[in-house]
């Protein structure tokens, strides 16, 4: 009989000081990570104001999600996609603005 499989909190960043930083640490031995969704929010001020954006990417430096100059301020940005992480691999976080909070979910799932 197959196990259920639930979505889990994989990693999160509360309130940025920009810069660099991890957001998904590599799963525990055994285990291999689904990241599904990561949300992006930043409140910290006038919503007029436009931010430089981040960029989220993996431990070889390929971008897994990139948010441009368009972003703004007290808007909700969502990522939706396949992103495997395997014993070993992360996924970090980059951006010039200070305030971000990213919230990556997604499956925890045990080898064979």
């Amino acid at each position: 009989m197959a196990s259920p499989v639930y979505t889990v909190l994989l990693g999160e960043q509360v309130g940025s000081a920009g810069g660099t930083g991890l957001l998904v640490p590599t799963p525990p031995a055994g285990f291999r990570y689904v990241v599904t969704d990561i949300e992006a929010r930043e409140y910290t001020g006038p919503s007029i104001i436009p931010l430089s954006g981040f960029e989220l990417y993996d431990d070889a430096g390929a971008a897994v999600w990139a948010l441009a100059t368009f972003a703004f301020r007290q808007v909700h940005y969502h990522w939706r996609g396949r992103q495997v992480l395997d014993v070993g691999d992360n996924l970090f976080w980059a951006s010039g603005d200070s305030g971000w909070t990213w919230r990556a979910t997604g499956f925890q799932l045990s080898l064979p």
